[in-house]
């Protein structure tokens, strides 16, 4: 039996792995047209350092202003071995809910969990009818839910991956639902979840952070060639052996590694 959905603390534990993009749904109520209801990751790709810091957005688009949305959760994970998550921090409902509000706002869940590898996110207001009727509910359009600050632990790849993302209206029904959820609920809309990637390596001759050691290293090298530590257009990532000086012997570490990729 299909069920409609409802933002309360039981109905965002749903339990769930799977997350892909959904073009269409068998047996769903789908109204949507192109372009579709979609999650996803600002930047998609992204390619640094071990050790190095980045934040990525989590971004809502194109949700329909008919019903629009009252809440929303996922959760997003990764291999706890290659990243590590400092912090989450919501956007879209602090953004929408004027400062005099924000007592409304029910943050059911804002965890990050480094054991597992995971963020779980689920926002909605305490008085929804309240947010109604004061004007800053329901919300359709683009925004950026939340925004994550992770660190590369290890060179690895891994996959920042969506599972258990829903939308809900005002009437407890389903507008979207990641592929690991129909199961229980039948959204409204067909969507897109498009997860994002993460690549991180300690080589330092990959000047650029592109993933490979090439051509465009070897360029950054002969540009600032002769630089000494303190001068102007000095760049410590070009000087690979950290002496001070980009010389011959930083360009000769360049060639040795030349053609290494992740």
């Amino acid at each position: 039996m299909r069920r409609t959905f409802a933002f309360t603390l039981a109905s965002v534990l749903v339990l769930g792995m799977v997350c892909i993009p959904i073009h269409f749904i068998e047996g769903a109520v789908v109204q949507s047209e192109d372009p579709l209801p979609t999650v996803c990751i600002r930047p998609e790709n992204i390619t640094l350092r071990e050790g190095e810091t980045f934040s990525v957005s989590i971004i809502i688009a194109n949700i329909p202003a008919d019903p629009g949305m009252i809440g929303v959760q996922f959760k997003m994970s990764w291999d706890p071995t290659v990243l590590k998550a400092l912090n989450m921090t919501e956007v879209m409902f602090h953004l929408v809910t004027p400062p005099s509000e924000w007592f409304n706002i029910w943050g059911i869940k804002n965890v990050v969990d480094n054991s597992v590898g995971y963020v779980f996110y689920a926002y909605v207001w305490v008085d929804p009818y309240r947010a109604i009727n004061e004007g800053y509910a329901p919300i359709s359009g683009n925004y950026t839910l939340a925004t994550v600050t992770l660190q590369a632990l290890s060179q690895g790849s891994t996959t920042l991956h969506f599972y258990e993302v829903a939308v809900g209206d005002e009437n407890g029904r389903a507008v979207i639902v990641s592929a690991d959820m129909l199961s229980d609920y039948t959204p409204l809309f067909s969507s897109i979840i498009i997860d994002g990637h993460v690549k991180a390596w300690n080589l330092k001759e990959d000047i650029n952070v592109d993933g490979v050691v090439d051509l465009f290293d070897a360029t950054l090298l002969g540009v600032h060639f002769g630089l000494n530590a303190g001068e102007p257009d000095w760049d410590a990532k070009v000087d690979i052996n950290g002496d001070g000086t980009i010389d011959i012997f930083d360009m000769i570490a360049v060639a040795q590694k030349f053609g290494e990729s992740i």
